[in-house]
């Protein structure tokens, strides 16, 4: 095979230099109005306050924007405060720790009365991505005695909670999990 000294000297250059490193790209952290961005409300009680605080802040390195229950104002700004984090979240978060069972429960008999607002919203919200209880100190307490089709549950107490919630996480991004 014939070929010129350039040729050559070209395909020996060709062959003796490493390929360039391949390009790192960066994820970035969802924003806001991305389909990735997640908004998560926890709805607690006032005595569950200081552990909803730190699942949020587990929840905010997750990046997602957390909202957390208003505990001071006026009855009627509270109030309307719960209905706008119900109607805007795409994740809800009951917490579940110190308050007592009958609590949570009163929480699930008005969520019905509240959730088909999403659909009369201007413009109208799509269906929670997902609803979870999750379940804070004491360890020992009452059975909430709830159940529901995909209901998730966090266990707090759970050595590896923090692992379950970033995969939890992924998968509603993903449109995986319920």
């Amino acid at each position: 095979m014939e070929c010129t000294l350039e040729a050559f000297k070209a395909e020996v250059k060709r062959i003796s230099t490493p390929p360039p490193p391949e390009k790192v790209v960066e994820k970035k952290s969802p924003v806001f109005g991305n389909d990735e961005h997640l908004t998560i409300f926890i709805h607690s009680g006032i005595e569950d306050m200081p552990q909803a605080e730190l699942l949020a802040a587990q929840l905010t390195e997750l990046n997602c924007t957390v909202f957390t229950t208003l505990t001071t104002g006026e009855p009627e700004s509270i109030r309307n405060d719960l209905e706008n984090n119900l109607l805007d979240c795409d994740v809800l978060i009951v917490f579940y720790g110190q308050i007592p069972p009958d609590w949570v429960r009163a929480q699930f008999r008005t969520y019905p009365r509240i959730m088909p607002k999403r659909n009369r919203s201007d413009p109208p919200r799509p269906p929670l991505k997902a609803m979870a209880i999750c379940n804070g100190e004491p360890i020992q307490k009452p059975a909430h005695g709830i159940n529901a089709p995909g209901l998730q549950f966090i266990d707090l107490a759970n050595v590896t909670s923090r692992e379950q919630l970033a995969q939890w996480i992924e998968q509603l991004r993903s449109g995986g999990a319920q």
